[in-house]
């Protein structure tokens, strides 16, 4: 059967943003040497979740390996073109926390954006479900800590970095 002539790769950052227009040209060159027309489609990552799991989409841009080892269904191929890490911002200190373990038996309120497993996965046994909200974009989840909602926002840091150079952003602050 050979290689498919178009393929359809989810993302969830826009083609203006700082990782996704790197994102593309890197998948843009690949596909092009591969002779396959390549198809971006945005969503956020819960959603790019059940798009896979629908067959509307081939694949997705970026996944962190905590995602390939909860889907060993799909293929991962490893490429590193960028490095991110997993960390907790916030506007203002926060007393007594050093470490991810320090949240536990605080009154802190964390939030996470949805499908950045491993902020949920270290975050809920830390905190009780009622100090713990999940949304579907850094923005929001800035714009949460800003209006006071929570103490901290985890998320990867190619997230925050998107958003710092978007318009948005830009706006908000």
């Amino acid at each position: 059967a050979g290689l498919p002539t178009r393929f359809v790769m989810g993302a969830n950052t826009e083609a203006t943003s700082l990782h996704g227009s790197w994102n593309r040209k890197i998948f843009a060159e690949a596909f092009r040497r591969l002779g396959i027309a390549l198809e971006v489609r945005v969503a956020p990552l819960k959603r790019l979740e059940l798009l896979i799991s629908k067959g509307e989409i081939d694949g997705e841009m970026s996944r962190a390996p905590a995602y390939g080892l909860q889907h060993p269904e799909l293929l991962k191929v490893d490429v590193a073109f960028a490095q991110v890490v997993f960390s907790l911002y916030a506007l203002k200190s926060i007393p007594g926390v050093s470490k991810l373990e320090d949240l536990r038996n605080t009154n802190y309120q964390g939030i996470y954006r949805r499908g950045v497993l491993l902020c949920e996965k270290e975050l809920t046994p830390l905190l009780p479900s009622r100090q713990l909200t999940a949304t579907n974009s850094a923005l929001q989840g800035v714009a949460m800590l800003k209006l006071g909602h929570g103490d901290f926002f985890c998320d990867v840091s190619s997230s925050l970095e998107n958003e710092q150079y978007s318009q948005d952003f830009a706006k908000f602050i």
